[in-house]
């Protein structure tokens, strides 16, 4: 067995379960914090979800989150076992069988299952449990990280003074004319998993209220590559099914997009000046996304002239 979790933390659920392990795994992270592990036993495998001490309240959110995507009827990873002192929690594992860019006709296929699901999301009404709100502040500081680490790993530090007007003007337009909504937040194909036929929707843990078109920009955008007619197709699709009819609507998601993709390239930013340059290829993806966007929209000379920059940097790598 791969020494890697501390099996007497979820004690309690192998005794109760008399369950025989004859294998544990770390499982690959994201940017978070969080650790995750398969354990395999003899008859069925299960997902460990390992949360620091100083994230206690992270575990609480996803258990009452998860309750609420199943009361919604949305598909999600059964909780199985969960120990708010040991901040650990035991998942249905649901195979690896995840929705990537390398599979888009795959991602096709589900179109409309998928697009029903995020429909359900937008129907949910919580009133609590937020660690916070894709507002105009947070959306603010999320573009203000951008400027930070992007301008530190251009090697451009104290530019990003210049983009604060730019940076005002995207998340006004993200907000205004349309009410926010509740949001998975990261709803991209990387966050979905097909078992049985069935697509099984996970890392909703950050699951808040934000912008009328932040989860359908976040699937058009993240971790897949498509041309803009098929993103402009795709979203009035969407848009017919949640009948939005407005002029204005392509505009709204496209300041969305922007916002979104500038969001991303800075936490991607970050990773790379702290020496982790797997996260090399979803900078890119981000810097290419985020020059298409300010292009299609026009009018953010100072974005745009930063973020050309970053071309540079890929040219070194």
């Amino acid at each position: 067995m791969e020494n890697t979790f501390p099996l007497q933390l979820i004690s309690d659920f192998i005794e109760y379960n008399n369950l025989k392990i004859n294998n544990v795994i770390k499982l690959k992270g994201d940017v978070s914090t969080r650790k995750y592990y398969r354990i395999f036993s003899e008859g069925e495998n299960f997902i460990i979800s390992l949360y620091p001490e100083n994230l206690g309240d992270d575990l609480k959110r996803y258990v009452n989150l998860t309750r609420v995507y199943e009361t919604h009827k949305i598909p999600v990873p059964k909780i199985l076992y969960h120990d708010f002192e040991k901040n650990v929690a035991v998942l249905e594992d649901l195979g690896e069988n995840l929705l990537y860019e390398s599979e888009r006709e795959r991602v096709i296929k589900f179109i409309d299952e998928i697009f029903g699901i995020l429909k359900k999301i937008r129907d949910i009404n919580l009133k609590s449990n937020f660690k916070y709100l894709l507002d105009e502040v947070k959306l603010t500081d999320e573009l203000n990280f951008f400027g930070k680490y992007f301008s530190i790993l251009i090697g451009d530090g104290g530019e990003e003074k210049i983009l604060e007007e730019e940076f005002k003007r995207i998340v006004k337009k993200t907000l205004e004319d349309y009410p926010m909504v509740f949001c998975h937040r990261d709803f991209m194909v990387r966050n979905m998993i097909e078992k049985n036929e069935r697509i099984f929707i996970i890392d909703f843990q950050d699951s808040t209220y934000g912008p009328f078109f932040y989860d359908i920009s976040s699937f058009l955008n993240d971790s897949l590559t498509l041309e803009f007619s098929e993103i402009t197709y795709l979203f009035k699709k969407f848009t017919e099914m949640i009948n939005v009819k407005r002029e204005n609507a392509l505009e709204n998601f496209m300041y969305t997009s922007l916002q979104r993709s500038l969001k991303a390239l800075g936490t991607f930013s970050k990773q790379i000046y702290l020496g982790k340059n797997k996260y090399i290829p979803l900078f890119s993806h981000s810097l290419k996304k985020s020059l298409f966007y300010i292009e299609e929209i026009g009018n953010f000379p100072n974005i745009k002239r930063f973020v050309e920059k970053g071309f540079f940097l890929l040219k070194k790598n």
